[in-house]
């Protein structure tokens, strides 16, 4: 998967990574704007934990001035696109020239309005105020672009403003339901993605402690995997997303804690886990195996009715009292084991990394394929 890397010049950039892959999704955004940067890179993260091809900009695309052929493959081939409208996005040349390439591609696009209004970005004549229209003022007074590509980028940056989004305003400002929204809706039309790891957890006992830093060594070993946010869910429903990544994964992990049992989110997600056929290895977080009999059965006899909480004790009762995963005191150690167990279950990294290149070298054969054809054509080779 592709990392971010951070800019340190001062051109922005607007999507990302060099690996020739099918991505699902592109992400369009200015980083001159910081703000709009950082809400990117946690867009970013979102979709990529939960087994998503994101590409997002790094750093040897920001000496750029056309749209690179990586970038053209990726918007090419992404089922969805994101385009982040802050007030500097018109700025740059090259942001323009990728959203007409996604507005040109059979990709979903989702148009997200960030700290800028749908009107600014559709109204950019000369008689308009809006950070825009004074963008695409500034592209004719300085003359560095003729006038038919600035009315092009005029004519992109109204069809996608009229396309309906997501406003930061709509949102009262808040950035994190923002961003609810768009993996929500994002998700709804991706297609859904294979994971070798579900990783179910009760955040407040065992997420920065445990989970996330299981999570980071799993997926450093080239795997997929679905860390659950079920925070995000209000009520006992389980999040689609969720039921998606427990029922295509490979291997299951619950993390067990003191308060998993008080969490319906969780005992729901351990009830679907116990359900599908694949392996499921259980954590013990200062608690013991024993303890599934015992210590939990006061969180279960809560305001829930007794056919929840049969199925719930039900699927406790399934769980392994396996010692192999119990917390002693040597967090480093047991991380290294479950991944060790993982990968028993699953192939091996190095055969998905192959299998990753041989994608990537078709891609680059036909990429350089198509730049050879044009240059003959433009007569920059001779046989």
């Amino acid at each position: 998967m592709a990392e971010i890397t951070a800019a340190s010049s001062s051109r922005p950039s607007c999507s990302a990574s060099t690996s020739y892959v099918h991505y699902h999704i592109f992400i369009s955004h200015c980083s001159r704007d910081e703000d709009a940067g950082i809400f990117a890179t946690a867009l970013y993260n979102d979709l990529l934990s939960r087994g998503l091809h994101v590409f997002l900009d790094k750093l040897e695309f920001m000496f750029e001035e056309e749209v690179t052929s990586q970038i053209k493959a990726a918007i090419s081939l992404a089922s969805v696109q994101i385009v982040i409208f802050s007030p500097n996005y018109a700025q740059w040349k090259w942001c323009l020239d990728a959203l007409i390439h996604m507005t040109n591609s059979e990709g979903t696009t989702f148009p997200v309005f960030y700290k800028v209004k749908p009107s600014e970005v559709r109204r950019t004549g000369k008689d308009n105020d809006g950070p825009y229209a004074l963008w695409m003022r500034d592209h004719e007074e300085k003359g560095r672009y003729d006038l038919e590509t600035i009315q092009n980028w005029r004519d992109v940056l109204f069809r996608v403003s009229n396309i309906s989004g997501f406003e930061l305003e709509a949102c009262n400002g808040d950035e994190k339901e923002l961003l609810r929204r768009v993996v929500e809706n994002v998700f709804k039309v991706c297609p859904h993605p294979h994971y070798n790891v579900f990783l179910s957890h009760r955040g407040p006992d065992t997420k920065e402690a445990f989970a996330l830093p299981l999570y980071n060594r799993l997926i450093s070993r080239g795997l997929r995997v679905f860390l659950d946010k079920p925070e995000l869910v209000e009520g006992l429903r389980i999040d689609p997303q969720i039921e998606v990544a427990i029922q295509s994964a490979s291997v299951h992990i619950a993390i067990f804690s003191p308060t998993f049992a008080q969490s319906p989110w969780c005992l729901n997600e351990l009830f679907l886990m116990m359900k599908s056929r694949a392996p499921i290895l259980p954590v013990f977080y200062e608690l013991k195996p024993t303890d599934l009999n015992g210590v939990y059965d006061e969180a279960l006899e809560r305001r829930y009715d007794s056919e929840t909480i049969q199925r719930w004790r039900g699927a406790l009762a399934d769980v392994p009292r396996s010692n192999d995963f119990v917390l002693d005191g040597n967090k480093e150690e047991l991380m290294d084991n479950i991944v060790q167990s993982v990968l028993e279950y699953i192939p091996k990294p190095s055969e998905v990394m192959q299998s990753s290149q041989v994608v990537q070298s078709v891609m680059k054969c036909v990429l350089n394929e198509n730049v050879i054809s044009r240059a003959r054509h433009e007569g920059g080779f001779t046989r």
